[in-house]
């Protein structure tokens, strides 16, 4: 679906010579992300409405693309499996964010947050088959992944402390959910 509207439109670039077909695969593969994180921004928002909470989701959605972009993690074979997938983990993750905070689950949290850390940090970055990484590329992830976790962390004991739930908790979200899919991957995709 959303890999035929990046085709297209990259098609009415060529024809409209408004870029080289030499620069398809880029342009599409550009196009094709533009079009997957809108999409799952607002996926993230309309949950985040029905649930009453579109700041919560908002700052899941914002912490969970930050990380996810450098440790990487599990990804579907097909298309529309990674897009059936991504919904139901980001309704999931909205769940858990309004039940979290509605029965106040710190220890909970700051026990799944410890060990989705351990996660990340000994699994990222994950390459696949499809999409290995060079030596360099994975010590530039592991890098980014790194800076993302410290202020990710930062942010979540900072806010903790101030009992700011609808901040915390939709980063331990974030932190769980790429630490399930890492593993995840770890297991199925290499």
């Amino acid at each position: 679906m959303l890999s035929n509207l990046a085709r297209k439109y990259t098609d009415a670039l060529i024809i409209n010579k408004q870029i080289d077909e030499s620069e398809r695969a880029i342009y599409e593969y550009g196009c094709y992300i533009f079009l997957s994180s809108t999409l799952f921004f607002l996926v993230t928002i309309l949950f985040g409405f029905i649930l009453q909470m579109v700041l919560s989701s908002i700052i899941f959605f914002i912490s969970f693309m930050s990380i996810r972009r450098y440790a990487g993690g599990y990804h579907a074979k097909t298309e529309i499996m990674c897009q059936i997938n991504s919904f139901i983990l980001i309704l999931l993750s909205n769940i858990l964010i309004k039940l979290a905070i509605h029965f106040h689950l710190q220890l909970l949290l700051i026990f799944i947050n410890f060990i989705s850390i351990v996660l990340i940090l000994a699994l990222a970055p994950l390459d696949s088959k499809e999409k290995p990484l060079s030596h360099i590329e994975k010590k530039h992830y592991k890098r980014k992944t790194y800076m993302i976790l410290v202020i990710l962390i930062a942010i979540f004991i900072t806010t903790y402390k101030l009992e700011v739930s609808p901040i915390y908790v939709p980063i331990c979200s974030a932190l769980f959910l790429e630490g399930f899919l890492i593993t995840l991957g770890k297991l199925f995709n290499t």
